[in-house]
């Protein structure tokens, strides 16, 4: 009983304290602005853009053994490594090619990232990878990040470059 009335009576002294403004407490608090937010928030790094510690290879690996290499590179490079199933004849592969991957905001991802392209069918490596990955159509895309389980993405995440990034972080 003596704990809440007491954490009561703090409560209301530090509310009075702003209410009159004792010892310019409010004035430091609120009164600061946009300029010193300005100056504040150039120094706060991006919430989840952590770069890699190496340069990434621009290009994709290709396949099971591409994706050793790969895999490699990404713990070299404390990076994540974005993984994507597709086959040779697959028109909905072309268009998630031409409509997501090839736009602006999802190749500026991709830059700081480690690529794969797998074909399932490709050989027994390739079908044993899209297996563990829980691949069961194409297109489709897995993300390995640097820290955490890897995880395959929603269908819906392959439809819009915006979706595509964010589910890949």
């Amino acid at each position: 009983m003596r704990i809440g009335a007491l954490m009561l009576l703090a409560a209301f002294a530090f509310a009075g304290t702003l209410v009159l403004d004792v010892g310019g407490l409010r004035s430091r608090l609120f009164a600061e602005g946009l300029e010193k937010q300005r100056e504040i928030a150039p120094r706060l790094p991006p919430p989840s853009a952590q770069k890699p510690s190496a340069p990434i290879t621009p290009a994709w690996y290709l396949g099971a053994s591409g994706y050793e290499g790969a895999e490699l590179e990404r713990q070299s490079a404390r990076a994540n490594m974005v993984i994507y199933f597709q086959k040779r004849a697959c028109e909905p592969c072309r268009e998630f090619e031409h409509e997501v991957l090839a736009s602006p905001e999802v190749k500026s991802f991709l830059a700081d990232v480690v690529k794969v392209r797998v074909d399932p069918d490709g050989g027994v490596g390739e079908h044993k990878l899209a297996a563990r990955f829980g691949v069961s159509g194409v297109p489709a895309v897995a993300v390995v990040p640097h820290q955490g389980p890897p995880h395959l993405l929603p269908d819906r995440a392959l439809s819009n470059p915006h979706l595509l990034v964010a589910f890949s972080r």
